[in-house]
C-alpha cells in the first residue's frame, strides 16, 4: 500500500469514528453519565450563563461594563472558549462568531468580514491587539500571516458587529475585533506547549512570567510553527506553507494605588508561499501561474499609562510598529508606523458620563514594485488624526440609557469624515435588555485606492501591438460611507438558557468601481505597448440587511450547548454613469446568505472533555463556491490543573472543500481534513 493510500485509509477511519463519536457524545453523553460521576466532574462554572451576561467588556463604550448592558451586537470569545476550541490561530478562532464571515483562501490567508463584502483584503472591519491596530494602510486590510501571539495568553476577544467608528475610528465601518491579552500577573510561572498535526500546524511555544519588585510583573514568550501547504488532488501539498518564529514580552506595574503602566512588544520572522496568477512577461506576452515566496520580518513596542480618580480617568497609549514584507515577483514593502492616543473618562455627574480624546498616526512606507503591482509614488508619508467625544446619559437609573457621540477624523487620501452615533438601551430586568442604534461610519481610504497600478492581463493584437490591461487608483476619492440602523435584544428566561438577537439595515454610498479610461502608449517597461486603463471611481450604492441569532443552553452542569443562525442579504446599484458591470454582481455574491453553527462542550468523568462544533456556510454565488458543512472534534484530558493533553480533528466530513474563489494575484486553495495532538504543561 502506498503512503498516499495509507493516509487516505487513515482519514476515512477518522471520519467514521468522528461521526460516531459526535452523535454518541451529543445525544447519549449526558444520559450515560450517572449521578455520582456527574457530582465528581468539575463544573463548567466559568462558562455559566449568568457569568457570561455579567462579564465585563470594554469595546462597545471603551469603558468597563457588563455584557448585558452593552448597546450593541457583541460576542465574546473567552479564554475557556479558546482552550476548548482546538483552533490553532486567531483567524480560525473568529469562525465561532455569529455574523462574522471567515473564509480560508489558502494555508496562510483568510478573508474575514463583518456583515458582508468578502474579499482578499476586507477594509471594513477594524482589528486590534491590545489597542494596536493591525490593518495595513497599503490596503486597509489585515495580513493575517503576521498577526500571531500565544493563544494561551489571550484573555478574550470582543467582536462588535456593526459600526464602531465613533470611538474606534478608521476602518470600524462594519465591525471591530478587539483582541485583549492577559496581564503579566495572570501569566506567572512557566508554560510549555507543543502540538503535532497532519495537514495543519506543528508548533512549539514557551512562556515564563515572574515578579518585578513588589509592584510589577513580567512575562516573555517564544513560539515557532510550521504549517503544511494546502492539499492537492494528487495527495501532495500546494506551495502555500506557513512558517513563523516570534518572541515577545509584557511588563505591568502598579506605580501607585491609582496609576498603572504597561510596556509590551514582539519580534517576528516568517515565510509564506502563494501560487500567484499574473503576468510573466510582456515580450512575448505571457500570463500564467508562478510561486511567490514571501519573507516577513518586523516588530512592535507599545506603552500604556492609566490613572484613575474619583472623577476623571486618563489613558495615554503609544506604539511603534516596523514591518518589512518582501513578496517575490509581486511587491516589496517596508513600513513604519507611530501612533499615539489620549482617552479620558469624566464621571463626576450622576446622569452623565463623558468619554473624549484624540489620536494621531503617522505611516511611512517604501515599496518596490514588479510587473504585476506597483505604486506611484513608490514612497509616502501620511497622517491620520481625529478627535471624538461621547456622552452616556442615564435617563432612568439602571434602566434606560441614551448614548450620543461622534468622531471627526482626517485621512490623507479622502479628507475629513464625520462619524456620529446614537444608541438607546432599555434594561427592563437583570436578564433582559433591548437596544437600538443609528450610526454613520467611513472607510479609511488606502494607498491602493489612490496610488496603485495593477497590470491585469496582456495580449497581442492582430497587427502585432502588445496590449496591456491595467487598473489605476484615483487620488482623493470620497470615502465609502455607511449609515447603519440596528436593533437587538438579549434575554435569559432562566439560568439554563439565553438568547441574543441582532437585526440591521445598512445603506452604503461611494462603493468603488473600475471605470474605463482612454488608452495610451508607454515605453517602460520595454517593449513599447498600448495600455488599456481602468480607473477607480465611486459609482455604487446599496443596502444590506439581516439578522443574527445566538442561543446558549445548559442542559446539565457538565454540558453547555450553543447555536447561532445568520441571515444576510445584499443589494447594490451602480449609477447610470458607470460602465463597470462586474463589480456590483461580484460584491453581491461575495458573502453567504445563510450560516449556522452548533457548539457542544461536555465534561466527562476521569477529567475528560469532549467538545464538538458544526459549521454550515452557504454558497458564494460570485466565485461559484458551493455550500459546505464542517465538523470539528476535540477530546481533552486534564489530570491536573498544570497539565493538559488534547487531540482532535477538523473538517472531518469531507476530504476537502473550497471556501474562497481565486482572484487578482491570489490562487485560492482547498481546505483539507486535518488532525492534531497538543500538550500543555504549566509549572
Amino acid at each position: 500500500m502506498t503512503a498516499g493510500a495509507e493516509k487516505n485509509t487513515w482519514l476515512v477511519l477518522v471520519k467514521t469514528v468522528a461521526r460516531a463519536g459526535f452523535l454518541t457524545g451529543i445525544l447519549l453523553g449526558p444520559l450515560l453519565t450517572d449521578g455520582k460521576a456527574q457530582e465528581a466532574t468539575p463544573d463548567l462554572g466559568n462558562l455559566s450563563l449568568d457569568s457570561l451576561s455579567s462579564m465585563e467588556i470594554t469595546s462597545v463604550s471603551r469603558k468597563e461594563q457588563t455584557l448585558s448592558e452593552a448597546a450593541g451586537a457583541i460576542f465574546v470569545i473567552t479564554s475557556e472558549d479558546i482552550r476548548r476550541s482546538g483552533m490553532s490561530n486567531i483567524a480560525e478562532l473568529l469562525r465561532t462568531v455569529p455574523g462574522l464571515d471567515v473564509a480560508e483562501i489558502d494555508a496562510n490567508k483568510w478573508s474575514i468580514t463583518t456583515r458582508g463584502f468578502g474579499e482578499r483584503y476586507p477594509d471594513k472591519t477594524l482589528v486590534l491587539l491590545d489597542g494596536r491596530t493591525l490593518y495595513s494602510p497599503l490596503t486597509s486590510g489585515v495580513t493575517w500571516d503576521v498577526q500571531e501571539t500565544m493563544l494561551e495568553d489571550i484573555e478574550r476577544i470582543e467582536v462588535i458587529r456593526g459600526p464602531g467608528a465613533t470611538l474606534w475610528g478608521a476602518n470600524a465601518v462594519n465591525g471591530v475585533v478587539n483582541i485583549i491579552t492577559k496581564t503579566a500577573k495572570e501569566t506567572r510561572r512557566t508554560l510549555i506547549s507543543g502540538a503535532g498535526a497532519i495537514q495543519d500546524r506543528n508548533s512549539g511555544a514557551t512562556r515564563y512570567g515572574g515578579s518585578l519588585g513588589s509592584r510589577g510583573h513580567y512575562r516573555v514568550y517564544g513560539k515557532y510553527f510550521d504549517r503544511d501547504g494546502s492539499p492537492t488532488p494528487s495527495g501532495g501539498h500546494a506551495p502555500d506553507g506557513w512558517h513563523d518564529l516570534r518572541s515577545g514580552f509584557r511588563a505591568d506595574w502598579d506605580i501607585s494605588n491609582n496609576t498603572t503602566m504597561t510596556v509590551q512588544g514582539d519580534l517576528y520572522r516568517g515565510r509564506v508561499g502563494t501560487t500567484v496568477p499574473g503576468l510573466l512577461s510582456l515580450s512575448p506576452p505571457l500570463t500564467g501561474l508562478f510561486v511567490d515566496k514571501t519573507i516577513t520580518t518586523g516588530g512592535n513596542v507599545l506603552g500604556r499609562w492609566t490613572r484613575t480618580s474619583d472623577h476623571l480617568d486618563t489613558t495615554v497609549q503609544a506604539y511603534f510598529d516596523l514591518a518589512n514584507r518582501n513578496e517575490t515577483g509581486v511587491l516589496g514593502e517596508f513600513r513604519h508606523t507611530f501612533d499615539v492616543e489620549v482617552l479620558q473618562r469624566y464621571h463626576r455627574w450622576n446622569r452623565h458620563e463623558l468619554i473624549f480624546g484624540g489620536d494621531f498616526r503617522d505611516n511611512a512606507d517604501r515599496t518596490v514594485g514588479s510587473l504585476n503591482v506597483s505604486f506611484n509614488p513608490a514612497s509616502r508619508d501620511t497622517q491620520l488624526y481625529g478627535v471624538f467625544a461621547q456622552d452616556e446619559i442615564s435617563l432612568l437609573p439602571h434602566r434606560l440609557k441614551l448614548t450620543l457621540g461622534s468622531k471627526i477624523e482626517h485621512n490623507f487620501y479622502s479628507g475629513f469624515a464625520f462619524q456620529p452615533d446614537v444608541r438607546l438601551a432599555w434594561i427592563s430586568t437583570e436578564r433582559t435588555a433591548t437596544w437600538m442604534a443609528i450610526s454613520r461610519a467611513s472607510e479609511s481610504s488606502s494607498r491602493t485606492d489612490s496610488d496603485v497600478r495593477t497590470n491585469d492581463d496582456v495580449s497581442l493584437a492582430a497587427d502585432g501591438t502588445i496590449i496591456l490591461a491595467s487598473t489605476f487608483g484615483t487620488e482623493h476619492l470620497p470615502p465609502e460611507n455607511v449609515i447603519a440602523y440596528e436593533f437587538g435584544s438579549r434575554w435569559q428566561p432562566d439560568t439554563k438558557i439565553s438568547f441574543d438577537l441582532a437585526t440591521f439595515y445598512n445603506h452604503y454610498t461611494n462603493r468603488h468601481t473600475n471605470e474605463p479610461g482612454t488608452p495610451f502608449f508607454e515605453d517602460s517597461p520595454a517593449p513599447r505597448h498600448l495600455v488599456v486603463p481602468n480607473y477607480t471611481a465611486s459609482n455604487i450604492s446599496g443596502e444590506t440587511h439581516g439578522l443574527e441569532l445566538l442561543a446558549r443552553a445548559r442542559p446539565t452542569h457538565i454540558w453547555q450547548l450553543s447555536g447561532s443562525y445568520t441571515l444576510f442579504e445584499i443589494h447594490l446599484h451602480q449609477s447610470a454613469a458607470s460602465l463597470d458591470f462586474d463589480t456590483a454582481p461580484e460584491s453581491e455574491g461575495s458573502s453567504p446568505t445563510q450560516e449556522f453553527q452548533i457548539h457542544s462542550l461536555l465534561n466527562l468523568p476521569h477529567k475528560l472533555e469532549f467538545d464538538s462544533a458544526v459549521f454550515h456556510v452557504g454558497r458564494l454565488v460570485g466565485p461559484g463556491i458551493k455550500a459546505y458543512t464542517r465538523l470539528d472534534l476535540r477530546l481533552g484530558w486534564r489530570p491536573a490543573p498544570a497539565f493538559e493533553l488534547s487531540g482532535g480533528g477538523r473538517n472531518l466530513l469531507q476530504a476537502q472543500h473550497d471556501e474562497f474563489g481565486s482572484g487578482e494575484l491570489v490562487q485560492a486553495e482547498p481546505v483539507g481534513r486535518s488532525a492534531y495532538v497538543k500538550a500543555d504543561w504549566r509549572f
